[in-house]
């Protein structure tokens, strides 16, 4: 992560897509209210798939750079080391309403959970399954507001951030690692086969 030349701030981590859920939009549209209210930097971590994603990201580039908010905000599109900067995080965030091209709950969320990062998504689908335990926070899709608030309130309550942190680890552990899922399959095959 120190290549990446991120300042001494509370992170906050958006590794997600530009182009297919308004989750960058609405990390856009919260970014000046997380900012004034928090001393966060905040990192685009997005792959560049098509044009219309670079489009995308050159449009919240130049609406962040007018709100004076570029010393603040970092764009990245290939990460050699994802893991690496989840885990420097202090939260990682999807507010995505579409799921299309992920998995139902994406990885990088399960892998920030396993290093006691807390999420903070919408209440859209899988995502607001993935936070029905203590682990992180939900947002109604699409709301900024929302999302703005729910960011601000973990960030400025380490002690939050640290519980659902633990739980985070401890719920990935016990449920989404490859002993418990392959478990699970084996007792579902049990059942299918009896």
């Amino acid at each position: 992560v120190s290549s990446l030349h991120l300042p001494a701030r509370p992170l906050v981590v958006f590794p997600g897509d530009y182009q297919f859920s308004s989750a960058a939009r609405i990390c856009a549209d919260a970014l000046p209210e997380i900012l004034r209210r928090s001393d966060a930097h905040f990192v685009f971590a997005c792959r560049i798939k098509q044009e219309q994603s670079r489009q995308i990201e050159t449009g919240i580039r130049e609406m962040i750079a007018e709100a004076g908010l570029d010393s603040r905000v970092s764009f990245f599109n290939e990460i050699s080391d994802m893991e690496a900067l989840v885990a420097a995080a202090s939260l990682v965030v999807l507010p995505a309403d579409s799921l299309y091209a992920k998995m139902d709950i994406p990885l990088v969320l399960l892998e920030a959970l396993r290093e006691e990062v807390p999420v903070v998504v919408s209440d859209h689908g899988p995502l607001a399954e993935l936070v029905a335990e203590p682990v992180g926070l939900a947002a109604p899709k699409g709301n900024a507001n929302a999302f703005a608030n729910a960011v601000v309130e973990l960030l400025q309550n380490p002690d939050k951030r640290r519980e659902m942190g633990k739980r985070g680890r401890e719920m990935v552990l016990n449920r989404y690692s490859p002993g418990s899922i392959s478990a699970r399959y084996e007792q579902l095959y049990d059942e299918l086969l009896s």
